[in-house]
């Protein structure tokens, strides 16, 4: 296994605002990546993607690169300094010891729980029961897939990705005995509450994005003419028999 250190940049999401995107770091080890908001922003036309560098000559400029290359070295650091003393390393970590003091990460559930609440007050305005109900429902089985797969209570969001989602319709199959075009239905839920967390803030980036939803195309079979025939005739007999049985019944009264 390939336990090298890979360091990239690449920027995300465009401000309304400022017309400048959100510069992140990527880190790799083992095949597993980790992304860290670096704090730092740009225009597209000012970035070097080659040099993953500011290239324009302001101010501005000098600082955001002054931080691109201290965090290079700190994530050089953590990853030597692992390797010297035997411990453990992997991306994740690394990301871990990038975060402010006192940092932490919001929870899924807890999101779900936020955006139900919202989903809830827009009943007979914008949202129809139903829709309110899918969401309660899609919210009791990711509650029982992460106690039955994380042995939690809750998981937090900076530690979903696409696998989550994978082990998630894989749960909704095989312990949920779903059908494909329903699981995927629920997932599209899902990622409609990330979509809404990211919204809130809460999550810089969509960690659903690579997972595609599709359906299974349904093929409906059509009846035959002896079926048609068949129920038809049914349908006759029914009507003759209402038709015969009801002067015999006003006879009655």
């Amino acid at each position: 296994m390939d336990n090298r250190l890979y360091i990239s940049y690449f920027l995300h999401k465009e401000s309304a605002v400022t017309q400048k995107r959100t510069i992140y770091i990527s880190i790799t080890i083992a095949g597993k990546r980790e992304r860290v908001n670096t704090g730092g922003s740009v225009r597209d036309v000012h970035w070097d993607a080659a040099k993953c560098r500011i290239k324009n000559q302001d101010e501005d400029a000098f600082t955001n690169n002054k931080l691109l290359a201290a965090l290079n070295t700190k994530v050089t650091e953590i990853y030597t300094d692992s390797l010297k003393q035997n411990l453990p390393v992997s991306a994740k970590m690394i990301r871990d010891k990038l975060r402010s003091p006192g940092e932490t990460s919001e929870y899924l559930l807890r999101l779900i729980q936020l955006h139900n609440d919202y989903v809830k007050r827009k009943v007979g305005i914008e949202v129809s029961k139903a829709t309110y109900t899918k969401y309660c429902t899609l919210q009791l089985k990711v509650k029982a897939f992460i106690r039955k797969e994380y042995k939690s209570n809750d998981i937090a969001l900076d530690q979903l990705n696409k696998g989550f989602l994978m082990g998630f319709e894989l749960y909704l199959k095989a312990d949920e005995h779903i059908g494909h075009n329903t699981a995927i239905k629920y997932i599209q839920f899902l990622k409609r509450v990330i979509n809404y967390g990211i919204g809130m803030e809460w999550l810089k980036y969509h960690p659903f994005k690579a997972f595609k939803c599709s359906l299974h195309q349904v093929v409906r079979e059509c009846l035959t003419q002896e079926e048609i025939d068949a129920i038809r005739y049914r349908l006759l007999n029914v009507t003759s028999a209402y038709r015969f049985a009801l002067p015999c019944h006003l006879l009655k009264g």
